[in-house]
């Protein structure tokens, strides 16, 4: 009967070291992950004004230790994370035309704020070329540093931007965005 409790003791004081002794032996390397795509529709736009003017604001539910611990198999947690920046952002317009696309706006800029730190950050700024496209992939060459926002579970991105030319009909744009955990 001891023989039995003292390995049934050993069993359950090493599985509940499993993260401890995977952390040693396998030491968190980081990863690259899509965060959730952002779709919205900016409406037409019939004026250019001169100016940057904020085209729009939109809330996000987002769970990171989640994101966290799918990318590791459940064995590190947003505990184990010391950065998370922008690696890349990709934005899309679905619905753009020889005069309606991204060859409208002269510069578009991406914030994005939490529950967890309420003050804005910068997340992108992209200048367009005057061209008709319907995508861009922006790749920063300073990220901002974001863990500390990812900490909250709301997230609400903010996109401002200055127009070339007027629009004419609604854009549906699909913005997408990789970060580097480590």
């Amino acid at each position: 009967m001891k023989k039995l409790i003292f390995f049934a003791l050993i069993i359950l004081i090493g599985s509940s070291c499993k993260k401890t002794i995977q952390s040693v032996v396998e030491p968190f390397k980081g990863f690259d992950a899509t965060l959730s795509t952002v779709e919205f529709d900016l409406p037409a736009i019939p004026f250019a004004p001169p100016i940057e003017v904020q085209l729009g604001q939109f809330p996000q539910h987002f769970d990171f230790d989640s994101l966290v611990k799918a990318n590791t198999g459940g064995t590190f947690s947003a505990a184990d994370i010391v950065s998370v920046k922008l690696k890349n952002m990709s934005v899309k317009i679905t619905n753009s035309d020889a005069t309606n696309n991204l060859g409208n706006f002269e510069n578009a800029r991406f914030t994005f704020f939490s529950n967890a730190i309420t003050t804005p950050v910068e997340v992108a700024s992209i200048s367009f070329p005057d061209a008709v496209a319907d995508s861009i992939n922006f790749t920063p060459t300073n990220p901002a540093e974001l863990k500390g926002y990812l900490a909250g579970k709301e997230l609400t991105y903010n996109v401002y931007g200055k127009m070339r030319r007027t629009t004419s009909k609604s854009l549906h744009l699909r913005v997408n965005t990789i970060v580097t955990v480590r």
